[in-house]
């Protein structure tokens, strides 16, 4: 089975999301509590062990974890419809007929279906994704407009020096002096800065040290995090306090060259004459107004440990992983969901027992073809939910929108999806779209692609009164199913979207079009 980059990605950013549910009440704990009140050592290492939880375990279970994204529950084979193993109970034979439109169905399991935790889970961990990947773009982006900044700043440099491989520019039209290691390892410098006043050896020794200290790695891991997680206002928080420690600890090791008064008031003159200026992404400025009130108190009064303030994260740890473990082991919708699975498998057979049904073994290989390349070509891929599906079709329908069309011209529906939609006989809603996507999950985990397909052959309507794949190829063809041609199949397929609209009795030339249309998508494909 060839592997799907989409679905990788989504567990991916699961594995992020539970990390960072994981270190929540840590995180907020740490931000609302003084810096200045712990020592900076201690802060150092509790931020960088907080971004370490962020990131590295995802990573690690992820790189451990290829297989499991493609992983099913144990599934009987083709043509056996029985339950998951979990389930028990005896296999169920499924043969027979077809659902009418008119009929109802078994609503009783699908009543009281809800979306569970996991559920629930799945479906943010898909938005979790989309949202990424705009905050993955707008990071890519931030990136090249600082190389692109940086690039014309050392074309207006009045000279240039270096510190072993560091280089220091003197730059005309600059007032906030900072340092970058984007490309190279760099600091660039206001041209004004006297080279033999105390002011600017302080500075210079100050953006020296953030280079030395690898300030620009640490904050560059942080602004990803942050950017692909921008919806986390915990996030937005903890980046700002990672550059007061940064600032922090870069004053601490200047100090040591000068004395705290001195350096202290070379701050507060630089605060006074330092217009504020954009410094660029991912780089260490000298000043910052928002840290400047912190910094100056850290200076002159120096945090001592205090035992009790250790101790509140570490009550956080404790709960947040009391928090997981009960999350992991919550399964209070399990019975739901076997329950919804039984209806499934009753409501099947008994619409089927009125109708011809078809065995998927029999059915030509060129339909099946034509089936998937129309309605859901990553069928084997996916889990039930196909988020590149979804993607496209919002993109399509949004362009559909500036183009001037009201009505969607697109849909993200998965083939699991669209069976699942038959067993629920309720009006198109938000609710109903969960209760699709959770059935679609369930329909997944307990059977075989090819039963899938099977009962989604059976149910599928074809417009004038066909039910089926069986009965369309009587009634369009007068002919069984197994000996429906390649073009006759790809007319069939073209139907399902609108039946009544695009069948070949109503509209036939509508509907040869779109035949034509799926037979050439078909050759290039194969």
């Amino acid at each position: 089975m060839m592997f799907d980059i989409s679905n990788y990605l989504q567990q991916l950013f699961l594995y992020l999301f539970f990390a960072q549910l994981f270190i929540a009440p840590l995180l907020c704990s740490v931000l609302f509590i003084n810096p200045s009140r712990i020592p900076l050592d201690w802060n150092i290492k509790i931020q960088k062990s907080i971004l370490l939880l962020m990131i590295l375990p995802p990573l690690l279970i992820a790189a451990f974890a290829n297989n499991a994204i493609k992983t099913k529950p144990e599934v009987v084979e083709s043509g056996d419809f029985s339950t998951h193993a979990s389930f028990g109970g005896s296999p169920k034979e499924i043969k027979g007929g077809i659902e009418h439109k008119g009929e109802s169905n078994f609503d009783g399991g699908y009543a009281r279906l809800s979306l569970g935790l996991s559920d629930t889970i799945h479906i943010l961990s898909c938005l979790i994704v989309l949202a990424g990947a705009v905050g993955l773009v707008l990071f890519i982006a931030k990136l090249l407009v600082t190389l692109y900044s940086l690039s014309q700043l050392r074309k207006s440099q009045r000279d240039s020096t270096h510190t072993g491989k560091i280089r220091i520019y003197h730059c005309y039209n600059l007032t906030q002096p900072f340092s970058s290691r984007l490309s190279n390892a760099e600091v660039f410098l206001p041209a004004q800065l006297q080279k033999d006043s105390e002011e600017y050896r302080l500075i210079l020794e100050h953006e020296l040290n953030h280079l030395r200290c690898h300030h620009h790695q640490w904050s560059l891991a942080e602004k990803l995090v942050q950017h692909l997680f921008w919806i986390n206002p915990l996030l937005w928080a903890f980046c700002r306090h990672g550059e007061l420690i940064r600032e922090l600890q870069c004053d601490q090791l200047t100090v040591a060259k000068s004395n705290p008064i001195t350096y202290s008031k070379l701050l507060i003159s630089s605060a006074e004459r330092v217009q504020s200026q954009t410094t660029g992404f991912a780089t260490q400025a000298w000043l910052s107004q928002k840290t400047l009130k912190r910094r100056l108190h850290m200076l002159i009064k120096p945090a001592t440990l205090k035992r009790k303030l250790i101790a509140i994260p570490t009550l956080s740890f404790i709960v947040s992983l009391a928090l997981v473990i009960h999350f992991n082991l919550q399964s209070q919708d399990e019975y739901l969901e076997q329950l919804a699975l039984q209806n499934i498998q009753q409501s099947y057979q008994k619409n089927l027992s009125t109708r011809p049904s078809i065995d998927i073994e029999q059915v030509p290989t060129t339909l099946t073809r034509a089936l998937l390349q129309h309605e859901d070509q990553g069928f084997y891929d996916h889990q039930g939910i196909s988020l590149k599906a979804v993607a496209r079709a919002t993109l399509s329908n949004i362009g559909a929108r500036f183009r001037g069309k009201s009505q969607f011209v697109a849909g993200g529906s998965t083939i699991t999806q669209q069976l699942a939609k038959s067993f629920l006989n309720e009006k198109r809603s938000l609710k109903r779209k969960f209760k699709e996507a959770k059935l679609a999950r369930i329909i997944e985990a307990n059977f075989s692609k090819g039963d899938i397909l099977e009962m989604y052959l059976n149910r599928v309507y074809f417009g004038n009164g066909a039910w089926g794949l069986a009965s369309a190829a009587a009634t369009y063809y007068s002919k069984p199913y197994q000996k429906l041609s390649l073009s006759e199949a790809a007319m069939l397929i073209t139907f399902l979207e609108a039946p009544k609209k695009y069948n070949m009795i109503d509209n036939p030339q509508l509907a040869n079009a779109r035949q034509l249309r799926l037979l050439n998508q078909i050759e290039k494909q194969y």
